[in-house]
């Protein structure tokens, strides 16, 4: 599982009606039972876990989305210690599926006292969140605002940061950069699975 690795970021998914609540943590560190991990929030809102509870993990990287189950063996001052995967499998959850849909986005990057806005295409897409290709790295923002057209729909999300990666392009160095779109409703994200079903089969 060479894609759990300190500080990587992971996704906890909580069903509240019409929308899917998306929380965010990351990993401290391996030990002997399982993992040490940070407490996860929804922009200022924390998901409290209970002792035994299992929960789906979610780990976004340019290969894909990958799910572990994993049970919460104690809380600590920091966060959490869970077990080592319980199961552990790349997702096929429909909204996942991936494909490479350009279509035209527009992303608001919030830093303290300072916005970069990114204009252009993504790379890929999916119901769970799309990449980018864009000329400068993103890291440490403290909010992603999403302004996206498919097939003449426009769909507004917030967004969390979940890797940006360098690539080279015809020898010029991009960051390959991927979001979870985390304020989708329930109905967006339907739309955009059928989009991506229909788009496969006319491919």
């Amino acid at each position: 599982m060479s894609y759990i690795k300190n500080n990587v970021k992971f996704e906890v998914v909580k069903d509240n009606k019409a929308v899917w609540e998306h929380f965010f943590g990351k990993f401290i560190q391996t030990n002997n039972e399982g993992f040490s991990v940070t407490k996860v929030f929804c922009e200022n809102n924390e998901y409290i876990l209970k002792k035994d509870q299992i929960i789906e993990m979610l780990i976004y990287t340019p290969k894909g989305v990958y799910s572990l189950e994993c049970k919460i063996l104690k809380q600590t001052e920091n966060g959490y210690e869970i077990s080592f995967p319980l199961t552990a499998r790349h997702s096929q959850r429909r909204e996942y599926l991936r494909v490479d849909i350009q279509t035209k986005i527009k992303a608001d990057f919030i830093f303290d006292g300072d916005k970069k806005t990114f204009e252009g295409l993504t790379a890929d897409i999916c119901a769970g969140g799309l990449s980018f290709d864009i000329d400068y790295k993103i890291d440490n923002c403290k909010e992603i605002n999403i302004d996206l057209v498919l097939n003449e729909k426009n769909i507004q999300t917030k967004g969390e940061l979940v890797y940006s990666i360098p690539v080279n392009k015809n020898g010029k160095i991009y960051f390959h950069t991927g979001i979870v779109m985390t304020t989708l409703r329930k109905e967006d994200i339907a739309y955009i699975t059928d989009v991506c079903f229909k788009y496969i089969g006319n491919a």
